[in-house]
């Protein structure tokens, strides 16, 4: 058997962390060491981390101040000065503008999500319906679209749905890649699956959990 060198290594699942680990955890530090867990994690507000620096120096952006410059909001001048000059503060002002240009489709489903084909031959493609603001499907553009985790699916083409899913807008991502993400003698998983795009308008992202199988004929 030939191995496939570039499949992605599969993670192990990380155990659940207990209340009993966290109580170990907390005497272990206050044996060892001088550290106060309990006064540190009672002084990290909501407040206080919002406020803190983001990067290295005093100077640098807090999670408020990031959010008031890329929404347009006036900042001390001092700030507006840094950013401009700090690699850490731009890098967090990009972030922060591709998460508001983002779409995290709340209102998107995947079509069938709980039984999704990989036929061995025919049409191989995902059916995602749209129950919010009309048009945000039809913005997609199609040489961005992204599958991965339960399927690999690339070579996208999108297509209006012969179905209107209860009148809501409704598209089929075809594509010329579309596999199980599995080895090949297991016939059907249940995984999360992540489909990522660009829009006109920005950026569309679902992930969703799903139950696929191959279909086999003959």
């Amino acid at each position: 058997m030939i191995r496939n060198l570039f499949r992605r290594k599969k993670t192990l699942p990380v155990p659940p962390v207990s209340l009993t680990d966290g109580a170990r955890a907390r005497q272990f530090l206050q044996q060892q060491t001088s550290f106060d867990i309990d006064e540190f994690l009672a002084s990290q507000t909501a407040d206080e981390l919002f406020n803190c620096p983001l990067g290295w120096t005093a100077d640098c952006l807090s999670v408020n101040q990031v959010a008031e410059l890329v929404e347009g909001r006036r900042i001390e001048p001092v700030a507006r000065r840094h950013a401009a000059l700090c690699d850490e503060c731009r890098q967090a002002l990009r972030a922060y503008e591709s998460l508001k240009n983002t779409h995290w489709a709340n209102d998107l489903m995947i079509v069938a999500s709980h039984r999704i084909r990989i036929p061995e031959e025919g049409p191989r493609y995902l059916v995602l319906t749209n129950r919010g603001q009309s048009g945000t499907l039809e913005q997609i553009l199609p040489e961005s679209v992204t599958v991965e985790g339960a399927i690999l699916a690339s070579g996208c083409v999108i297509r209006p749905s012969a179905r209107r899913y209860d009148g809501f807008e409704t598209v089929e991502l075809h594509f010329k890649q579309f596999e199980l993400n599995a080895p090949s003698d297991v016939k059907e998983i249940c995984d999360w699956v992540s489909v990522e795009a660009k829009t006109r308008g920005g950026k569309l992202r679902k992930r969703e959990f799903v139950r696929v199988f191959r279909e086999s004929y003959g």
